[in-house]
């Protein structure tokens, strides 16, 4: 497919894998956006502009490569598969494109702040943004598409059933926010669920002694989340202590994770750990 050629076009698309002699692979979660719409929206969302540098992750066949790379961005795109890295590394320019697997890939391959772009697959987003996320020393805003029920979860705030760890990573490092919906029907072959773009206005972390041990400690709070806290973390501190400390933070004794704000898991963690 010659880069002039709108690669979200269905038309466009199809002709395009019957050369590839590709279809779409439900192990790489592999749906294309097919919306002009929807994709200007994302670029738009991120106010990508002449010279900005952006990596794409599960480019595919390029729509939004395309999208971008008109406006005049550096983009590199990491595309496990095969087929379609060759033919983006082929068919555009300012665009670097490495064969890998984004779980695999070192991000310290990139070569300055820059901002992510992409449609996570399904099966990988708390992964991807786990490894992601951290790296506020290189990204400066991350908008990715997930599945809207775990955008809402990403975007929920303390005191709904959906609030959980991911939503407390995401805080950690990011101020989100769910910017729209993305109907099934954007998509080639279509999925079995809307999805949303989530925008992660990238920040330093808030300042805590140990960041994997507070996230361990988020973990077994939430593992048990029907439970009260003083229950769930008997499994890492003594039951005394936990009885304390609550008191001394001010978080009621019949407190459940779902109840706390980031600031007050902070807090507790760091009380508990002294």
């Amino acid at each position: 497919m010659k880069e002039n050629l709108p690669r979200h076009c269905p038309t466009h698309l199809r002709r395009f894998l019957d050369e590839l002699k590709q279809a779409p692979k439900k192990s790489l979660s592999q749906n294309f956006l097919i919306d002009q719409n929807v994709i200007q929206k994302i670029v738009s969302a991120a106010s990508i502009k002449k010279g900005d540098l952006v990596l794409e992750i599960g480019p595919g066949p390029g729509a939004l490569t395309q999208a971008m790379i008109a406006i005049g961005a550096d983009v590199i795109a990491v595309e496990k598969d095969r087929a379609f890295a060759e033919s983006l590394q082929k068919d555009f320019k300012n665009l670097t494109v490495y064969e890998d697997d984004i779980m695999q890939f070192s991000l310290d391959q990139i070569p300055r702040m820059c901002k992510v772009i992409s449609n996570l697959p399904y099966n990988l987003t708390t992964p991807i943004l786990m490894k992601l996320l951290p790296r506020v020393d290189l990204f400066s805003m991350l908008i990715i598409m997930v599945q809207k029920e775990v955008g809402d979860r990403i975007c929920e705030k303390p005191g709904c059933k959906n609030f959980g760890p991911l939503a407390l990573l995401a805080q950690f490092y990011s101020d989100p926010s769910y910017l729209f919906t993305v109907k099934k029907n954007c998509f080639y072959p279509a999925p079995k669920v809307d999805s949303a773009i989530i925008a992660f206005e990238c920040h330093e972390p808030p300042n805590i002694s140990d960041e994997k041990a507070f996230f361990e400690m988020v973990r077994v709070c939430f593992g048990q989340r029907r439970k009260m806290l003083r229950r769930t973390l008997t499994s890492l501190f003594s039951k005394s202590k936990i009885e304390e400390v609550l008191e001394s933070v001010k978080i009621k004794p019949t407190a459940r994770a779902e109840e706390l704000s980031l600031e007050q898991f902070i807090a507790l963690f760091e009380e508990l750990s002294r």
